[in-house]
């Protein structure tokens, strides 16, 4: 057990240091990046350093912001209707055969 809370504590206080390294407070724009948690980061360097006291940090799954994955709204979602396809008299009198 005290080999756990020795572990834990080392952990802490390496994240800790990474935190206060000139690595996490030099982190610069760069090039956006997509984390697995769905967040946009402005850098890969920030998504390591918002996340250092996360258990389970997220890691890049795409290089540019995470609305680049998302789908596209459509254009046009109202498509012109032919009112033939709708109501067509002939085939609902039975005038209408197939061959």
């Amino acid at each position: 057990m005290r080999l756990i809370i020795a572990c834990v504590t080392i952990l802490g206080m390496a994240r800790a240091a990474l935190a206060m390294s000139p690595f996490c407070t030099n982190c610069k724009p760069t090039s956006p990046v997509c984390g697995s948690d769905w967040k946009t980061y402005s850098s890969e360097c920030s998504l390591k350093c918002e996340n250092l006291y996360n258990l389970n940090p997220p890691v890049v799954i795409y290089n540019g912001p995470c609305e680049d994955l998302l789908p596209k709204p459509d254009p046009n979602p109202y498509q012109p209707c032919n009112l033939l396809d709708i109501y067509n008299p002939c085939v609902l009198m039975g005038a209408h055969k197939s061959h």
